[in-house]
C-alpha cells in the first residue's frame, strides 16, 4: 500500500513539474520582429580561415612504423619490447604536439 502511494505521489510530481516547464511567454508586444532575416544579421560575422585548412600532410617512414604528419614538424621516438611511444611536435610552435604511446 506504501509503494502505490509513494508511487502516485511521484507521478503528480512529475505531471507538475512538466506543466510547469511549459510556460509560454503571453506577451508578444515586447518581441521585436523587423522584418531582418538571419542572414542578414550573419553577414556582419568575419570568418577567419584556420592554419589547420592549410596544412600539408607528408609521409613518414620508418622501419617499424609509418604515419603521415604534418610538414615541417620532428618526430621522436622510443620505447623497447613490445612498447613504442611516439612524439610528433611542430618546432615553430611546442605546444602544438602528437603524442602516441602503443603496445603492440
Amino acid at each position: 500500500m506504501e509503494k502505490r502511494i509513494t508511487a502516485l505521489l511521484l507521478a503528480a510530481l512529475m505531471i507538475f513539474s512538466f506543466s510547469a516547464c511549459g510556460k509560454k511567454d503571453t506577451d508578444n508586444k515586447t518581441s521585436q520582429s523587423d522584418g531582418v532575416t538571419t542572414a542578414a544579421k550573419v553577414s556582419d560575422v568575419k570568418i577567419t580561415p584556420s592554419e589547420a585548412k592549410q596544412t600539408r600532410l607528408v609521409d613518414y617512414k620508418t622501419s617499424d612504423f609509418s604515419m603521415k604528419i604534418p610538414e615541417g614538424w620532428t618526430v621522436t621516438t622510443g620505447g623497447s619490447g613490445m612498447f613504442h611511444a611516439i612524439r610528433v611536435t611542430d618546432p615553430k610552435n611546442p605546444i602544438n604536439q602528437i603524442f602516441f604511446l602503443l603496445k603492440a
